[in-house]
């Protein structure tokens, strides 16, 4: 495994822009962001990169990332690239441990690692290559370890998110706040709100209203219960902020949707 470069770079300019496909070279690249922000395209989606976000990619590769000047002032950040088959066997054990965007605190000990090699490196000029590749194994010993911390933890959260969506199957039909399903998860409203909607993609209130229209198109299509007492059963007093709220997601009233039934043949419902 080799050191190839190592940088602390602040750029502005937005023709900053890499492209996997482009690079001749065959190696692996860490870039951890300091400050600003920058984007990283790949096959998971596009990630926007803010302070503490690191990325790894292999070149060439189907990876893109740049400085987009519309969105951010400036983007910091401190990279690595390194090279040889040890780096892209530990590069694949990091990405099976970290996933290609990693969110690590900037006092953890493996930026704290890289920040100091690069001091060794750029400005004392370290040249031997033994305390080099010392340096970097300790750095990818410390990004492994911060993996399986992240993991664990990714379990933990999971179960406590679980509970609230059982909860939420379960109990659709009564007053749900977002104190409530955050108590739930033992977590604090505004955490808990930003974790749901990083683990399942939508909002809590958002999977609430889901599971309410499920149950209001399987009681429309298989009852003939009136439309207020479905309004109850779903969690709204009001039968008229019931239709409201149907119409918007379904695209026409309950009374509309049932006069249709015998057109459906399913129970699932998927609504924008």
């Amino acid at each position: 495994m080799f050191l190839e470069y190592i940088g602390w770079s602040d750029v502005s300019d937005p023709d900053y822009d890499w492209r996997g496909w482009s690079r001749k070279e065959h190696s692996v690249c860490y870039q951890y962001t300091l400050s600003g922000q920058g984007v990283l395209e790949n096959k998971h989606g596009t990630h926007v990169l803010r302070p503490g976000q690191g990325f790894l990619v292999e070149f060439p590769g189907s990876d893109r990332y740049y400085f987009d000047s519309a969105a951010a002032s400036h983007w910091e950040f401190i990279w690595i690239q390194l090279s040889g088959g040890a780096a892209h066997r530990f590069w694949g054990q990091l990405q099976q441990h970290c996933g290609p965007v990693v969110h690590v605190p900037e006092q953890h000990n493996s930026i704290t690692i890289l920040k100091n090699l690069y001091r060794d490196v750029a400005l004392h000029h370290e040249r031997n290559k033994y305390i080099c590749s010392l340096r970097i194994y300790e750095w990818i010993m410390s990004m492994l370890e911060w993996g399986d911390t992240q993991k664990s933890a990714s379990a933990e959260v999971e179960g406590k998110l679980e509970k609230v969506k059982d909860y939420i199957f379960k109990s659709y039909h009564e007053d749900i706040t977002l104190e409530k399903l955050a108590k739930i998860a033992g977590l604090a409203p505004s955490y808990f709100c930003t974790l749901f909607h990083e683990m399942e993609g939508i909002t809590p209130f958002d999977f609430v209203l889901h599971r309410r229209m499920e149950e209001a198109v399987r009681l429309l299509r298989h009852t003939d219960l009136p439309i207020q007492d479905i309004s109850d059963r779903t969690g709204y007093s009001s039968s008229n902020y019931f239709t409201k709220v149907f119409r918007k997601h379904m695209g026409c009233t309950p009374t509309a949707f049932r006069s249709q039934r015998s057109d459906y043949a399913q129970t699932d419902i998927i609504y924008n």
